[in-house]
Formats: C-alpha cells, sequence, structure tokens
C-alpha cells in the first residue's frame, strides 16, 4: 500500500478511500458498472486537435466511437476502507452489443494503452455479463 493512501487511512477510517486501478499489464476486473459516459470526443479528451493526424496518432482509440465506463470492485467493508476503482474506454459498438448499463456486475478484460505523451489508460478488449 502506498504511503498516500496509508495516511488517508490513519486521517480519517471511517471513510471510504476510491482507488484507481493503475495499467501495468493485460488483466481482467471484476465490478459493477458506476457510469458510462457516452459523450466522449477522444481528441478533446486528450487535448489534441480534430484532425485526421489526430486520428493516426490515437491509432485504435482514434477510430469509431468510444464511451468511458467507470467500475468499482465492491463497497468498503470495515476495517478495509479501500475500494478499487477502474475508468476504462470501451468500444461504443462492444457496450451496445452486451448491453452494458449502470448497475451491471461484468468481468471485462482490459489492456494498457499509451496516447503520446499522456498517462496510461486502460481499453475494454473482452465484456463478460455477470449475473451474480
Amino acid at each position: 500500500m502506498d504511503a498516500k493512501v496509508e495516511a488517508a487511512r490513519r486521517a480519517s477510517p471511517k471513510n471510504t478511500i476510491y482507488r484507481d486501478v493503475l495499467p501495468e499489464e493485460n488483466r481482467d476486473f471484476v465490478g459493477t458498472v458506476m457510469s458510462l459516459d457516452r459523450n466522449i470526443n477522444m481528441p478533446r479528451h486528450f487535448g489534441l486537435p480534430s484532425n485526421p493526424i489526430t486520428s493516426g496518432i490515437l491509432g485504435q482509440l482514434g477510430t469509431g466511437r468510444w464511451h468511458l465506463i467507470r467500475m468499482r470492485d465492491g463497497e468498503a467493508a470495515a476495517g478495509q476502507p479501500i475500494v478499487a476503482e477502474l475508468s476504462a474506454f470501451v468500444s461504443a459498438r462492444d457496450a451496445a452489443n452486451d448491453g452494458v448499463r449502470e448497475g451491471h456486475k461484468l468481468l471485462v478484460s482490459v489492456e494498457p494503452w499509451a496516447p503520446p505523451g499522456r498517462d496510461l489508460v486502460w481499453v475494454v478488449t473482452e465484456i463478460t455479463l455477470r449475473p451474480d
């Protein structure tokens, strides 16, 4: 656990700390969809102009429509106030085909992607609805 999270835990042990999962490698994440932002302008999101060059720079994220999904892996429990969250880009087509909605529990496979000059982001590569 990093020092920042530990300090927050000591300062207010009854408050929930939502901690982003950082991209390190391809992985799976199980969680509940907290929000699905369907109005993402990818060039603007990364602070880039909208033009064909930017589309090329953004690679797969420069083509098609994308949503930004935010998932949470659970709720805070007594003695464990840290809850992991994941923010990732999911293609609009995949989200529609799999019926992704707020409140749904999903298993998503994600991979990190490094936009030029920006921090790594997650990109959803596979979605499985979880009935539980």
